[in-house]
């Protein structure tokens, strides 16, 4: 029986609406796009609302094993099968670096990769289908290669689909703040009046106000310069890493820009959709640090498999002082298991509250908050009825407006005195 997907397909083709090509899975790129030999229907890798891609959602389902790439993609009209026997059972099929060439062998799991040869090590096997989905290499993510068509100019529909990340990052801190944050911190930012708690640390002479918990100031005032040199000292004062933030990404680069220039050992974490982007500070994001790192040569010089990739990870961000990020970017997985005593976040006027509770649920001890004053540029709330409940208020806004001290920053570095 059709899916309601096919039918919509068919009585389009019937009716003459629209030309689709003979690979149309919603993709169009032949990069992207698998056949299966059995129905000989083509399908993408992308997901949809599936937890497999589409190819391999067909493939368990219809219980078909045989598929076949497009002609026109890089790898031509290639069907795999392993180089020994000659199967062709995806599911069953997988790789292994070639150490004379720089290629790949395909093999069967059993027997075939298992076989003694001189020419492949059998331990680097690595199966064609990971996460559900085939490997990159072999089909082209079609979020990397599909741009929007320009040749369609009618009968077509265009769905804004809304990426739930930041949404569910924001409601699972506010949910662990409830049951995961230190009780001083806790009290204050739901308002609570509470005894000033004395910093038992030695503070640095160059300080004259000790504890700084917030900093604020018009543009052009050293925000950023005097949260590098705040972010240089943590580290000394307070054992542990310190996590900073910010609600943007360029305000993240500008920070972790000037704390590597006090010489701290500085990670930059970027989101896995913008690891492809380049930047000014590109040679201090995590997968660039992971690609260069010469205690996983050998991982270089062959297929990168995730597990090491998690290992070289895990041990980058573990010998980091200060790890960057968005506000957002917090929540990232491979930070669940971290604790960070310290946190400073920048542009904290320009962040919606639930944003900055993602990094206050991490393990925060101590917060910095740094940001304009109340007359500049506030937490942007596209939807009104969240705006009028509250959201525009930022968290740095809140605390000020309950009481609590700030510092200020009244020297202008960057604009003329007759212009401000």
């Amino acid at each position: 029986m059709k899916t309601k997907f096919y039918t919509v397909l068919d009585d389009l083709k019937d009716e003459g609406a629209m030309d689709l090509p003979p690979h149309a899975c919603r993709i169009h790129s032949p990069a992207s796009v698998v056949k299966c030999l059995v129905c000989s229907k083509w399908f993408c890798t992308s997901r949809g609302n599936t937890s497999a891609s589409h190819i391999v959602n067909h493939l368990v389902r219809a219980k078909h094993k045989e598929v076949i790439l497009h002609a026109e993609s890089p790898l031509g009209e290639t069907t795999p099968e392993c180089y020994n026997c000659g199967g062709k059972n995806v599911f069953m099929l997988g790789f292994i670096p070639a150490k004379s060439d720089a290629v790949v062998v395909l093999l069967c799991r059993q027997p075939c990769a298992a076989a003694k040869d001189m020419s492949w090590n059998a331990s680097l096997w690595a199966p064609l289908i990971d996460d559900r989905s085939f490997l990159s290499w072999l089909v082209q993510d079609p979020e990397q290669t599909e741009g929007m068509p320009t040749d369609c100019t009618h009968n077509f529909a265009a769905d804004f689909v809304c990426k739930y990340t930041t949404f569910d990052r924001m409601q699972l801190a506010m949910k662990t703040f409830a049951i995961d944050v230190n009780g001083y911190i806790y009290y204050k930012l739901l308002g609570h009046e509470l005894e000033p708690q004395v910093l038992r640390t030695q503070m640095p002479k160059c300080f004259s106000a000790p504890g700084l918990p917030e900093l604020n100031g018009p543009p052009g005032t050293g925000k950023t310069v005097t949260s590098a040199s705040i972010v240089y000292h943590l580290p000394k004062m307070n054992p542990g890493q310190v996590l900073v933030c910010a609600s943007s990404n360029v305000a993240v680069d500008q920070l972790t820009e000037k704390i590597h220039a006090t010489g701290l050992k500085v990670v930059r974490l970027t989101a896995k959709s913008r690891e492809a982007l380049d930047s000014g500070v590109a040679f201090l994001t995590l997968h660039q640090q992971v690609a260069n790192n010469t205690t996983h040569v050998e991982l270089l010089q062959q297929l990168i498999y995730k597990t090491l990739i998690r290992q070289c990870e895990k041990e980058i961000l573990g010998a980091a002082d200060v790890i960057c990020c968005t506000c957002v970017g917090a929540g990232d997985p491979r930070l669940n298991k971290l604790k960070f005593r310290t946190v400073l976040i920048d542009e904290a006027t320009q962040a919606a509250e639930p944003e900055c509770m993602i990094p206050l649920v991490l393990g925060c001890k101590q917060v910095v908050l740094v940001g304009d004053h109340q007359q500049q540029l506030g937490p942007v709330i596209m939807n009104k009825k969240a705006a009028r409940a509250g959201l525009t208020q930022s968290l740095f806004e809140r605390l000020v407006v309950l009481g609590n001290r700030h510092i200020r920053l009244q020297v202008q570095y960057r604009m003329h005195p007759l212009s401000i």
